[in-house]
């Protein structure tokens, strides 16, 4: 049986896109989101070395287009609903399955492991994390950072459907 995955929807409001100076091709550039799309985590660094090889280095909007793409990977596996950035907080919510089967210390452990500070609290969907992008975080640290995280939460599930 193939885990359970969400489609969450993934709100950052950074620069994510393949420019055309990068891909000049239009046809070449839906084809290159479509592969992106359907590239898993774990096969975006050699997504991102065909690219190389392919078009030369990238610069920031594609290296982020790749975190982000790999952000809803993990965010779909981790049973996530919403990855949402207001100003310089990330607002993690989950699936109601997601909730049911979160483990609050997972979660917690997980944070610490970051250099997020956060908090949680509930809504009618249930849990909710708010992680505050720290001052002196570039956005591409706090990319990882929630990345990172993600990953860690993943895992997790991943192991809790291993054992159901």
């Amino acid at each position: 049986m193939l885990p359970e995955q969400s489609d969450a929807e993934i709100k950052l409001g950074v620069e994510a896109y393949l420019p055309s100076e990068y891909v000049p091709d239009q046809r070449q550039k839906m084809e290159l989101y479509k592969r992106i799309r359907q590239t898993t985590a774990a096969g975006m660094l050699d997504l991102a070395g065909d690219l190389i090889d392919r078009y030369g280095d990238y610069g920031p909007a594609v290296a982020n287009l790749l975190l982000v793409a790999q952000i809803k990977a993990v965010a779909d596996t981790a049973l996530l609903s919403l990855v949402e950035r207001k100003q310089d907080n990330l607002y993690l919510t989950w699936t109601p399955t997601g909730n049911r089967r979160l483990q609050v210390t997972a979660v917690m452990q997980a944070i610490a492991a970051t250099k997020f500070k956060s908090t949680m609290s509930e809504n009618e969907q249930g849990l909710v994390i708010r992680l505050i992008i720290q001052p002196w975080m570039k956005e591409n640290e706090w990319l990882k950072q929630l990345l990172t995280l993600l990953t860690t939460l993943a895992t997790k599930m991943e192991e809790t459907d291993a054992t159901r």
